[in-house]
């Protein structure tokens, strides 16, 4: 079984559980990186990923179908991505080590049939399109506002203007 951290600097303490967690499985091989630029990759090698709010990674590991451990946020930003994942039960919430630990633990041990369910939840919640959809609604606005409002300098000659669409 292998654990792969991705931490930064300032969240290496956020990665105090890896002793614990080792401590519950055995035959644990742990890989601790910085930064990567391919977390995606990183998140559909993973059976769950712990993480801080974060919508981004949120998004993203639904997407993946990976349930989620939430182990802090930012107050005021992301406080309410935390309901957000427990109640669709995709996820759970734990700020302390040892309970990460235990609850790690337990998915990859005697609960892997909750930790599949909320695998399936997670990517039935997912919306990998979002991203897409938000781009064609900003450029259909784009486009309504062109034609509600010209921006067509006096003089300019009609074979250089569009028509107007309606």
């Amino acid at each position: 079984m292998r654990l792969n951290v991705q931490v930064n600097q300032s969240e290496v303490a956020h990665a105090s559980f890896v002793p614990l967690l080792t401590r519950h499985i055995l035959l644990l091989q742990v890989i601790v990186n910085g930064f990567v630029n391919n977390m995606s990759e990183w998140m559909a090698a993973s059976d769950c990923l712990v993480t801080k709010a974060g919508p981004g990674t949120i998004a993203e590991a639904l997407i993946r179908g990976v349930p989620l451990l939430l182990n802090g946020c930012v107050p005021c930003q992301e406080e309410g991505n935390i309901p957000f994942v427990v109640d669709n039960n995709v996820g759970k919430f734990c700020t302390k080590p040892k309970g990460i630990a235990d609850i790690v633990a337990s998915w990859l041990g005697a609960d892997k049939a909750e930790l599949a369910a909320m695998a399936a939840r997670a990517k039935a919640l997912g919306r990998p399109n979002a991203t897409f959809r938000i781009v064609e609604d900003l450029a259909a606005m784009a486009e309504q506002q062109f034609n509600r409002v010209r921006f067509v300098a006096p003089g300019t000659p009609k074979m250089f203007t569009a028509p107007l669409r309606r």
